[in-house]
Order: C-alpha cells, then structure tokens, then sequence
C-alpha cells in the first residue's frame, strides 16, 4: 500500500529531508556517511519535534500513522523508537504509551523500513536492544545537545561517539596522545584509551550534557555505552 501525507501531515521522506537539511533516502552515496565530531563546534543543537492533533494510533489507518512517525524521524532522527512513540502519543494528546498504542506504530514503522524511507539500527543496550531511527541514508550518529531529551533518549551511539571524544581528551590532557604515530605507539596509545577511568568520562559526559546527579540508573545508560566502544560497535 501506498504511503501518502494526509492533510496537515508531512511530505515525503526526501522533501521532508530536504527542508531538515539532512541527506535524502536518493541522496547517499557510497553507502553511510562517516560519523564525524567537530570538537572545535561541540555538539550540534538538538531540533525537537513539535505538533499536536495527531490521531489515534490505535484507530487510525496505518498509512497516517506512517506518515507522522516520518515525521518525527525527519525532524529528531537519529532518535529512539521510545521517544519516537512517546512524541506521537502526546502530539495524540494522551501522555502513556500502552503496548496496544504501541502496536500499530510499530507495524507503521515496518512499512516505512520496507519502503527504504526509514532504517533502524539495533544496539545493544544491557537491558535489552535499543531501536535508533532515522531518515534512509543519513548518518547513523550526530552528537548533539541534551536538549528537551532525558539522558535515556540518547541513542547510545550517540553518547558513545561524546565517551569517544571525552576519552581522548583526558588522555590529551596527560599527554598520552603525544605519543609518535607508530604501530607500538599506537597500541600503547589504545591500551591507555582504554584504561581511561570509566568514572572520569561518566561524569564528563553529564557534565557535557549539563546534568548533576550520577543516579543508578544513569550510571548503567552510560556503561552500556561504554560497552558500544569496546566492543567497535560505536
């Protein structure tokens, strides 16, 4: 079935990638774009979605749910498919995303992934797999500020890009990454990278983000993260 913006909706996914001034599904090249952080710039605004009167997901024909779920995605994308769903239900007017809410905007997000307008990217997120959406050949990480987002709808690629950056810099700032650019100093420089204190670049990144408090929770978020550098996967 074909996808088609209902009145007031949104525009195709590459018009609506053009206005958000990001790749088109048409527009990539060579395959994904490289993840790239201006350290000099810092991290990049977040653009959050906004609307409202948006319909019920669980009555609605799937075709318009489609159609505003491609439109959160195009303007917060990458973004977690829990924030994606919990933007839809409040632009719905309700404030809880039940699992039989939750349905039908996952069968709408399957006929956007088939018709290459979305891709989702699993990561491993300790607790379970974390679905990332974004518009079909746009770059899979943007590191961005905290914005209105709790630190949990921070992809976790996302915040393993920010580790990344932070885990050099500390180890700049001891002078380890003056080390010459040879294969023995380049392990020696990885081992140091690696043993960089967990908890030094944990609370770097709240620090980065503007948050205080390291709770429970926060603490696991950010190790899953971590845990995405060590495994190559961020």
């Amino acid at each position: 079935m074909e996808l088609r913006p209902v009145p007031g909706g949104t525009e195709t996914a590459d018009a609506a990638a053009d206005r958000a001034g990001v790749a088109g599904p048409g527009d990539a090249e060579g395959g994904m774009p490289a993840l790239a952080y201006d350290a000099a710039a810092g991290p990049r605004p977040y653009t959050a979605w906004q609307g409202d009167g948006l319909p019920d997901p669980r009555t609605a024909p799937a075709s318009q749910v489609a159609t505003y779920l491609l439109e959160i995605v195009s303007a917060e994308g990458p973004v977690t498919a829990d924030r994606a769903y919990r933007l839809y239900i409040r632009g719905a007017g309700s404030s809880k995303v039940t699992q039989r809410a939750r349905a039908p905007m996952e069968q709408a997000l399957g006929r956007l992934t088939l018709r290459g307008l979305v891709d989702v990217d699993e990561l491993d997120g300790g607790s379970g797999a974390q679905q990332v959406l974004r518009l079909a050949g746009t770059s899979a990480v943007v590191v961005r500020e905290l914005g209105e987002r709790s630190l949990y709808e921070v992809p976790l690629n996302e915040i393993a890009e920010l580790v990344g950056h932070k885990r050099r810099e500390l180890l700049s700032r001891s002078g380890a990454g003056d080390q010459p650019v040879h294969a023995v100093a380049g392990v020696i420089q990885q081992a140091a990278l690696r043993r960089a204190s967990p908890e030094r670049l944990k609370r770097a990144v709240l620090d980065g983000y503007g948050l205080i408090r390291m709770t429970q929770a926060a603490e696991q978020y950010l190790d899953a993260a971590l845990a995405l550098i060590d495994e190559g996967a961020a």
